[in-house]
């Protein structure tokens, strides 16, 4: 089944929460696994952290996602809420795009 899911993306947007460390951690333990697994290898990453309205709240600092994302060379966003959902709606035209220039 998830390898149909996965089937022809240009591209894979990882969410996690600023809040809570473990959605981090969850990137490296499952969801690029699965990637790896069902995805193009050529697909393009980007992770996201949500909820950097909550500053209060914040387990997974700035810094510690922009050296993971560049260790792994992914994109990385960060924002709140509403801005996330706008984002990952526009950035999936974008990632369109890219994949058909590189070809």
């Amino acid at each position: 089944m998830a390898d149909r899911y996965y089937r022809g993306a240009v591209g894979a947007f990882i969410v996690y929460d600023t809040t809570k460390h473990s959605t981090f951690q969850s990137i490296d333990q499952r969801w690029l696994q699965e990637l790896r697994d069902h995805a193009d290898p050529q697909t393009v990453i980007m992770i996201v952290g949500n909820k950097t309205d909550l500053r209060h709240l914040r387990s997974v600092m700035h810094d510690e996602a922009k050296l993971y994302a560049g260790e792994q060379q992914f994109f990385l966003f960060v924002c709140h809420c509403s801005l996330c959902e706008e984002f990952c709606l526009y950035s999936s035209d974008f990632l369109q795009l890219r994949r058909g220039l590189e070809k």
